[in-house]
């Protein structure tokens, strides 16, 4: 599905226009210039725009942090560094608008502390390791990464992945727990509001990961190995003097 939508500037005028898919951003159109397509990296940064005819517009390189190394031509888009989140860099101050909060690509830092007061540092973007991660809203958190994998290798471990309804919810339980645990063991924080912000925060990324086990998994990850169900007429016994003492087979009648 695709959503259009518009940038206005201090005169409340229509500066430019977006449209945004699956991948996030997909171009940007000027009031009087032709769309500028995306082409984004795997980290979901925009490396390069392109025009209509597939002409190459501009090109970025950003070093770990986002902050920008080498560019070749010239685009007014503020979607840069991780840009198919919808974070936008600022020209004005090289910050990097992260939703919750501003990071800068410099320092590789945020300017302001975690609101959720997640883990040690609170300062720290992606837990130092910007190249395998990515922050959507400024606040995200390692549990609240791996929540929905464990829960949907949870869901489908219990043999739930195929119900529409038991998936989801041992899912959303499963993740839940991964952040409340978590929250507990490191800041201590077991039974209050915060310890039931982490549930919350798991829970939803859990519920994500178990309703796709549902789609993604047909039969569980993890089946116990089949115990044959013999009965009494699966039972063979040879009759009396089929063997003989010296160990010689007579033929059975």
């Amino acid at each position: 599905m695709l959503i259009r939508h518009a940038d206005f500037n201090i005169s409340l005028n229509v500066a430019s226009r977006h449209t945004t898919g699956n991948r996030g951003p997909e171009y940007r159109r000027g009031i009087s210039t032709p769309p500028e397509w995306y082409v984004f990296d795997g980290l979901g940064s925009v490396v390069a725009t392109v025009s209509d005819s597939g002409v190459v517009q501009s090109t970025k390189q950003y070093d770990g942090y986002g902050a920008v190394r080498a560019s070749s031509g010239g685009t007014p888009s503020k979607h840069k560094y991780v840009g198919n989140l919808g974070h936008t860099s600022e020209d004005e101050t090289g910050l990097i608008y992260m939703r919750a909060r501003y990071m800068d690509p410099v320092t590789g830092r945020f300017e302001s502390e975690d609101p959720k007061q997640d883990g040690v540092n609170w300062f720290v973007y992606c837990e130092s390791n910007p190249v395998n991660r990515t922050d959507p809203t400024g606040e995200w958190t390692v549990a609240d990464l791996s929540a929905g994998f464990y829960a949907a290798w949870l869901s489908s471990y219990l043999g739930v992945a195929n119900n529409m309804i038991l998936g989801p919810l041992v899912g959303g339980l499963g993740g839940g727990a991964v952040t409340w645990a978590t929250n507990g063991i490191l800041e201590g924080d077991w039974w209050n509001d915060a310890g039931f912000e982490a549930f919350l925060d798991g829970f939803l990324p859990g519920l994500i990961g178990g309703a796709g086990s549902v789609v993604g998994t047909p039969k569980r990850m993890w089946d116990p190995l089949p115990i044959p169900k013999m009965g009494m007429r699966d039972i063979r016994v040879p009759p009396i003097g089929a063997f003989n003492p010296r160990g010689r087979q007579h033929a059975l009648p």
